[in-house]
């Protein structure tokens, strides 16, 4: 994230920068103005990379607290996990699979769609 972030911060042509200080912008000006609109893409993408890895996340809760005390750290690979292998529920651990798939879809379509959109108004 580190990597895209900078690779949108120097994609911003540095020329826009000092019209706009020549034009006696401020600093938050300048971020208000140029920067944030410019990033938005980049920021976009990253937002929905992280929420949807975020789902992902099985093995480091796993292997660190098995879901915590009382279910605290528990996520739904987690919730999936226990409820098919040692509740031995297949059928109800299928439908929370198929269900989370259907979330993530969703907000994949949605995001892709509302990036699209921005686009089209530039």
């Amino acid at each position: 994230t580190t990597l895209m972030m900078l690779a949108g911060l120097m994609r911003i042509p540095g020329d826009l920068y000092e019209a706009a200080r020549i034009d006696g912008a401020g600093t938050f000006q300048r971020f208000k103005r140029i920067t944030w609109p410019l990033l938005q893409p980049t920021l976009m993408v990253l937002g929905v990379v992280g929420t949807l890895l975020s789902f992902n996340v099985f093995d480091v809760i796993w292997l660190l607290t098995a879901g915590g005390p009382s279910s605290a750290t528990q996520t739904l690979p987690v919730l999936i996990y226990e409820t098919a292998f040692k509740g031995y529920r297949l059928s109800e651990a299928a439908t929370i699979s198929v269900l989370t798939s259907i979330l993530l879809m969703g907000f994949a379509f949605l995001t892709t769609r509302a990036m699209t959109a921005a686009e089209a108004d530039r």
